[in-house]
């Protein structure tokens, strides 16, 4: 009896055993199971997230190809900071159609001679230094103006609304005296009467020098690069002028070309108020004090609130309602809008977007 006991014992534990093995295996294949589909779900969030970041910038490319679409000209605002990639969507370097003023400004770290060799190095532009900084980082007081070859300098109290010219400090004279003169001998190319002027040693006038940096702009032969702090208010009236001395006007592009609605025949309009009624809407937004917005850019005649329009999308003509001039976070009613102008009118249908109207 005592033998068959141990036998059953025996026959007991290994039953016991083989359950206990049955079971641990069973658990491992869950807990192996539970990785394999938290690893697939980790994978699969990864995965949307890349498509989303994609997705995002995909948009955001579209949304600048959109706007220079409309535009003649574009800034392109650069962190000068030591650790910072170029953080320019390839639409707008790449655009043949805008022109571009580079505006720089100052971060800790921040190094705008840096800045200047990485426009060359990975943008591929021809960089026109008109500005050197005064100063570096938190401690930026002005610009060296090296058309007019005087100091700005900012005072801080007035968050930059005040500022004052000076002679260039003695330690930024070697360096500007070398920009300047890169900065003449680029301008001049523009120019072969100035060129040999200049090589025969003659001075060159400032208000010849910016016309001669508005033309090499206009061809697209350098890209025009200033500095100053956003945050702080400096360099912002400098970056303003240089928009008006060398940046584009509707004049100065002359036409755009189309097609006439209906038909593959190719029309020119022309940048003139007398011409017939043509523009693109460029963009649709919702103001909560005014409700759906389509904003427009003109491109030939003239448009006046409560006209009828031809939408060459819809193929239906849509009558004007409200028209608005943009300020910022502001607006103002105007009656009539010309050739070159920027305006939104409310739109009772949302749908309107990347229209082209006549």
């Amino acid at each position: 009896m005592s033998e068959e006991k141990k036998e059953s014992e025996v026959e007991t534990k290994t039953t016991e055993e083989t359950k206990s093995e049955e079971i641990s295996a069973e658990e491992n294949k869950k807990a192996e199971e539970a990785k394999v589909e938290a690893e697939t779900k980790s994978a699969q969030e990864a995965a949307a997230k890349v498509e989303a970041n994609v997705k995002a910038v995909a948009d955001a490319e579209a949304a600048v190809q959109k706007a220079i679409e409309k535009a003649n000209a574009a800034r392109a605002e650069l962190e000068a900071a030591a650790d910072e990639e170029y953080k320019v969507i390839a639409a707008e370097v790449k655009s043949d159609t805008a022109k571009k003023v580079d505006f720089t400004f100052k971060r800790t770290g921040a190094d705008f001679f840096r800045c200047v060799e990485m426009i060359k190095d990975r943008l591929g532009a021809k960089p026109l230094v008109l500005q050197v900084p005064i100063g570096i980082e938190a401690s930026l007081q002005g610009v060296v103006d090296l058309v007019k070859m005087k100091a700005i300098v900012w005072k801080n109290e007035d968050l930059g609304a005040a500022w004052e010219e000076k002679d260039i400090p003695e330690d930024l004279k070697e360096i500007s005296e070398k920009y300047r003169q890169e900065l003449v001998e680029t301008a001049v190319e523009q120019n072969e009467k100035l060129m040999e002027s200049y090589l025969n040693g003659d001075a060159i006038k400032n208000e010849d020098l910016i016309k001669c940096i508005r033309k090499g702009c206009l061809n697209f032969d350098f890209v025009p690069v200033l500095t100053g702090s956003a945050f702080k208010n400096k360099g912002v009236q400098p970056l303003l002028d240089a928009f008006v001395d060398y940046l584009p006007s509707p004049e100065n592009i002359g036409s755009i070309k189309g097609t006439k609605p209906g038909t593959e025949d190719e029309l020119e309009m022309k940048f003139d108020d007398k011409a017939p009624f043509s523009a693109l809407a460029f963009k649709v937004a919702n103001d909560p004090f005014v409700g759906t917005l389509t904003f427009i850019r003109i491109y030939s005649g003239t448009i006046k609130s409560g006209t009828g329009i031809y939408n060459t999308s819809k193929e239906k003509e849509e009558r004007v309602g409200r028209m608005l001039l943009m300020h910022a976070n502001s607006r103002e009613d105007i009656k009539e809008a010309n050739t070159g102008e920027e305006e939104g009118w409310e739109e009772d249908d949302a749908a309107v977007d990347r229209q082209d109207l006549a």
